[in-house]
């Protein structure tokens, strides 16, 4: 199992790096913050697990657990703009960022075809994943344009509360009412990845950090976030199967 496990990892570590520009120098507190998101996720799926498969009285809908959950998304979200800011800054091209969001997709549509087939009642039909793979893509013809990045970004996010007319063939595009564990259609949510990548030209604009220091541990988490996404629900479970024998 530990094995496995290490094998998984190094996989997930090699799909990280084919998502992030390797040649982007790293600023720490952007790191962190992921770090953070990172933290919130997993203390968020810790309850649901517990609530889904454990059957404790959590509600994971309302309240301070859905904040944990929501911060936990916007972080992954807002960053991921803000990342693709710095990468564009330092001579990524269109197909870097073509291949980058095909890649993140492709591994939202695994996610999509496991989910399926064990729990088609909430399939995961268009996660985060999809949202940042997609994005990826479509923000690039933004990124040489902070004006209209900011612009673009605000009139997304309120398409997507004003809630226009959606589908089942619409709801990667727009809110669609149905039951899924995972849900973040383009609106409202590529106007905050668009948010994100203004943040990254008026923050950023020069490559360097703007705070001095470090975390070590959240840096790392940060770094390794897509390996922790794919392994700690996984783990998770793992450890509630464990327990309940216990």
């Amino acid at each position: 199992m530990g094995k496995e496990v290490f094998e998984f990892l190094k996989f997930s570590k090699l799909l990280l790096l084919c998502c992030t520009d390797i040649t982007m120098a790293r600023i720490w507190e952007i790191d962190a913050l992921r770090g953070v998101a990172v933290i919130l996720m997993v203390a968020y799926h810790f309850f649901f697990d517990l609530s889904y498969f454990g059957g404790a009285p959590y509600d994971v809908s309302s309240g301070l657990l859905m904040f944990i959950g929501r911060s936990a998304a916007f972080l992954f979200v807002f960053l991921a703009g803000l990342s693709m800011t710095l990468s564009y800054a330092h001579g990524s091209r269109f197909s870097r960022f073509l291949r980058r969001g095909a890649v993140i997709f492709g591994m939202g549509m695994a996610i999509t075809a496991f989910t399926l087939l064990a729990f088609p009642r909430n399939a995961i039909l268009f996660g985060v994943l999809h949202l940042i793979g997609l994005s990826t893509i479509l923000a690039y013809p933004f990124l040489a344009r902070p004006k209209l990045i900011l612009a673009s970004g605000i009139a997304l996010i309120l398409l997507g509360f004003i809630g226009l007319p959606s589908s089942p063939a619409l709801l990667w595009l727009a809110p669609y009412p149905f039951t899924t564990f995972d849900y973040f259609p383009l609106l409202p949510w590529l106007g905050v990845v668009l948010l994100g990548a203004y943040a990254g030209n008026a923050l950023y604009g020069r490559g360097r950090s703007l705070l001095a220091g470090g975390n070590r541990v959240m840096e790392t988490l940060g770094r390794n976030s897509l390996a922790i996404y794919f392994i700690h629900q996984p783990l998770l479970i793992f450890l509630l199967v464990l327990l309940s024998y216990i």
